[in-house]
């Protein structure tokens, strides 16, 4: 239900560590993983730049928002189902004390019903270029990084090693009770 309200008013979508799943990387609305300046640059900038975030069951814990380095400069809408956690760590323009499915569901409601919102096209062109830069930024500190072991060749290899022991295991268990399998 995210998606659809997000996809109404043409806003990008941030997630924190938790609901990274939320929303695929291959939509065009994704902004990536809000946690400050620990997360993706994309969604650090998406909500610097905002003057409207809009935060739905979230704490912003210090994990979560890289050690408070999560910079909020525009009006905070903060639903959370636990009033602990509204204002918590940010000051909210409007805390809602609500469930994320109820209010995602009356707010989807009030968009389609004629809600007047002021729509950005050029979200998407904006996600893409940020992309653009992160994705450059990253392939420069990879490709300059020098050494003996760099650690994401470490991370493959043991990930590729694993992979293997992990489908021959299967394998195995499926001969032992008697299945096939390619």
């Amino acid at each position: 239900m995210a998606i659809k309200v997000a996809e109404v008013l043409n806003a990008p979508v941030a997630t924190t560590i938790m609901a990274k799943g939320l929303i695929s990387p291959a939509h065009p609305l994704y902004a990536g993983v809000a946690a400050g300046k620990a997360g993706n640059m994309v969604a650090y900038e998406i909500i610097r730049r905002a003057d409207v975030v809009l935060a739905i069951g979230n704490r912003f814990s210090e994990i979560g928002t890289g050690r408070y380095s999560l910079e909020i400069h525009g009006k905070l809408v903060h639903v959370n189902v636990d009033d602990y956690d509204l204002g918590k760590a940010y000051e909210p323009y409007i805390e809602v004390h609500a469930d994320a499915k109820d209010f995602l569901a009356k707010l989807l409601v009030a968009l389609r019903g004629g809600l007047s919102v002021r729509r950005r096209d050029y979200v998407i062109n904006e996600l893409r270029e940020l992309w653009s830069v992160e994705n450059r930024e990253l392939e420069s500190y990879y490709r300059d990084v020098s050494g003996l072991i760099k650690p994401w060749e470490v991370i493959r290899a043991v990930r590729e090693i694993f992979n293997r022991g992990v489908r021959r295991y299967l394998l195995a268990m499926l001969v032992h009770i008697g299945l096939r399998a390619s």
